[in-house]
């Protein structure tokens, strides 16, 4: 039977799509179109085609290599005609160190993300706050603004150099180790501060959280913080004075992260789910299609796990996936009233 009569009958699972790739409203060759079920690259004139489900899917659009644009993630589905799918612009700024004792900075602005010395970043263009981070003993100036416009990249240079000279009796000995990944909220980070120290969590003037101790200690980012409201700092307060430590926050950060094992099972295997959480979870459990609840049990520092056998019962809700059926599984892991989920699929002979 021809191909088109087939298509047209409904003899496939999958069906072709078709769509354009553009950046500033220009063809962009070479751009990646990428699905659960494969992908496509954009020809010169930006056009790319592939299959998916005949109900349609997501895909994952990615610039070529060099190209300053920032990713995009659509929902396509066949039979709706070519697609137009924009790429957002991107700036980059590019870090340079000047001097000794230089680490990086942290940008903040419409993302938030620190760079190191000698690093490049590609970001959402905008004006961001550029904050010098040195190794204990050393500086690099000033806060500083940096407008990052789009499809260019911008060499920032920052000289650093030891800090001055106190005399003893005022030197302060103080040692504090900060999360270098930007952090989200609701996420548990674990900070270490020597000597004894008081501890302020601010975003702006606003007060979130406070403690004092010495050592390794653990502080969660509140749900409810709001870049809005000025920048996430850590004010660290000892007896020789108090210094300022900026936090750059991410709210897209995954603060649930799910494997099986394995990832495609014959009907009546095992499978095990692992959940690793980056805030205090009281309890995770897995919904299995039909509505059961299967608990996670602890297995490891904010490591959650459970084993489960596929039977029939599983593929009520199945959709096809090539020689395999697509099983909808969601996790969710709940602290108090607060819940984070993520769903996963597993992959099930037929």
């Amino acid at each position: 039977m021809p191909r088109e009569v087939s298509l047209a009958l409904g003899g496939y699972d999958r069906l072709p799509v078709e769509g354009r790739v553009l950046l500033l409203g220009k063809p962009l060759p070479g751009a990646r179109v990428r699905s659960p079920a494969g992908e496509g690259v954009a020809d010169r004139e930006g056009c790319f085609s592939l299959w998916l489900p005949r109900e349609g899917g997501k895909v994952r659009v990615e610039p070529p290599m060099g190209v300053l644009a920032l990713p995009l993630e659509a929902h396509l589905r066949p039979r709706e005609g070519v697609a137009d799918l924009f790429l957002p612009p991107a700036g980059a700024l590019r870090l340079r160190c000047a001097g000794e004792g230089g680490r990086g900075a942290y940008l903040l602005g419409p993302a938030g993300i620190f760079v190191p010395c000698g690093g490049q970043a590609v970001l959402p263009p905008g004006t961001y706050r550029l904050l010098p981070h040195g190794e204990a003993g050393y500086r690099g100036g000033e806060e500083r603004r940096v407008e990052l416009p789009p499809s260019r990249e911008e060499v920032v240079e920052i000289a650093f150099g030891p800090l001055p000279v106190k005399p003893l009796e005022e030197a302060w000995a103080l040692e504090v180790s900060l999360p270098q990944d930007p952090v989200a909220p609701g996420e548990e980070e674990e900070l270490v501060v020597r000597p004894r120290a008081r501890l302020l969590l601010k975003e702006g003037e606003r007060v979130l959280w406070e403690g004092e101790g010495e050592g390794s200690l653990r502080f969660q980012v509140p749900w409810e913080v709001d870049r809005a409201r000025g920048p996430l700092v850590l004010e660290v307060q000892g007896e020789g004075g108090s210094r300022t430590y900026p936090l750059a926050l991410d709210p897209g950060r995954e603060l649930l992260l799910v494997e099986l094992s394995p990832v495609r099972v014959a009907l009546g295997e095992e499978v095990e789910v692992r959940a690793r959480v980056r805030f205090p979870a009281e309890s995770v459990e897995v919904l299995l299609p039909g509505g059961q609840a299967m608990p996670l049990g602890l297995a490891g520092e904010r490591v959650f796990a459970g084993r489960f056998r596929v039977g029939e019962d599983l593929l009520g809700e199945a959709s096809p996936v090539g020689r395999y059926l697509g099983v909808p599984l969601r996790v969710e892991a709940w602290q108090g009233e607060k819940r984070v989920g993520k769903g996963v699929r597993l992959l099930v002979q037929r």
